[in-house]
């Protein structure tokens, strides 16, 4: 997480807006869901919104969706070529991904492996002894501690092909794959074992795979969510975020989880110099600021202009003014982090417990906090 802001187009917080795509996924909140990774990529973040949405899959989705990588993968690939192509992608893939189940085992797993250690008698065991006696949390220590390269990702996901096969699983060439980009080779190949598990044990866990229908999404479904522009002359640009700042980026509490707090002195920064942040780390905003004829000074930490007559211009366009919004668009913008006391892991995982091979100790989840 960055220790200074990043605002979006509409003035979110980068990681407060990833973080919300996250949560809209588990909700099954189609229209937020969209609205969050439109920010992002409007924005021009286009490769962290890719990022996150692959990163859902793997943690949240993959165990239970397998063939749902190989779908997206190609048609991420058809479309890359087109001028609308990866806007559109984005759209199709939560479209796609919010129909499905998911559990949390590959997140937890994650979360608790590097965090905190294992069993004194679980770290004496030896890796085929782990995967005999489904020691799932013990499995992933190892290869979290072990597989940092792609490489020794690989010779891990031959030492578990050779244990599946023996078992009698069938069709293991997910476990020959562990590429994705921006994404962990290590999570990946954790999501393929404990995919290979549920097979394993399929007479017992009572666990149901995903089903394979993949969604349609019209090309006109993602034009509500490309960037609204004043409508100058007959407004100024302060109206903007009072149609466009619609959502709290807090609406689940998530945030206390997954972030540890707001950037230092972030009200100063939204109500007095959001322009100097947005500029400096923003595409769009950068686009906008040099289009007008400004400059991002970074030892001042402030924005130049040319001249007088393109400040005025860029203002009236742009001039959001976040310190004389509605309290409501404010606090959608920077939301109020709840008490880690209140959220807590344990309740993530309890809101969330849905069907599962793995079930961290209560211990586990008290520690996280």
């Amino acid at each position: 997480m960055t220790t200074t802001p990043v605002f979006t187009r509409y003035l979110y917080l980068k990681d407060d807006v990833e973080i919300s795509l996250l949560s809209s996924l588990l909700h099954k909140q189609r229209e937020k869901a969209m609205f969050w990774g439109y920010e992002l990529y409007h924005s021009g973040f286009i490769d962290d919104v890719l990022v996150v949405l692959w990163r859902a899959y793997y943690e949240c989705y993959a165990m239970l969706n397998p063939t749902f990588e190989s779908y997206m993968k190609k048609k991420q690939n058809e479309l890359k070529e087109r001028e609308d192509g990866i806007e559109y992608f984005v759209g199709l893939y939560i479209h796609n991904i919010i129909t499905r189940k998911f559990n949390l085992d590959v997140f937890m797993l994650r979360e608790i492996s590097m965090h905190l250690e294992i069993d004194e008698d679980d770290a004496k065991l030896t890796l085929e002894e782990r995967f005999e006696g489904n020691k799932y949390q013990a499995i992933v220590h190892i290869i979290c501690e072990e597989c940092i390269s792609l490489e020794e990702c690989q010779e891990m996901a031959k030492k578990a092909t050779q244990y599946f096969k023996k078992k009698g699983v069938k069709n293991l060439k997910l476990l020959q794959n562990l590429e994705c980009d921006g994404i962990q080779p290590a999570v990946i190949l954790v999501s393929r074992i404990m995919h290979y598990f549920t097979i394993l044990t399929k007479e017992t866990n009572k666990i149901k795979m995903g089903k394979n229908i993949y969604l349609v999404l019209e090309p006109d479904e993602i034009v509500k969510y490309r960037t609204i522009e004043t409508d100058y002359p007959n407004e100024n640009g302060e109206n903007v975020l009072k149609r466009t700042a619609i959502y709290s980026s807090n609406e689940h509490n998530y945030l206390s989880l997954f972030k540890s707090d707001h950037p230092e002195n972030i009200w100063k920064h939204y109500h007095s110099n959001w322009i100097y942040y947005a500029g400096l780390y923003t595409q769009l905003w950068n686009e906008r600021i040099l289009e007008y004829g400004g400059h991002i000074d970074e030892d001042e930490q402030k924005v130049h202009w040319e001249n007088e007559d393109f400040e005025e211009i860029f203002y009236n366009l742009y001039g959001y003014n976040p310190e004389e919004q509605p309290t409501e668009i404010q606090q959608n913008n920077i939301p109020i982090m709840k008490d880690r006391n209140q959220v807590t892991w344990r309740w993530f995982y309890e809101k969330h417990m849905n069907q599962r091979l793995y079930i961290p100790d209560d211990d586990f989840l008290d520690a996280l906090e």
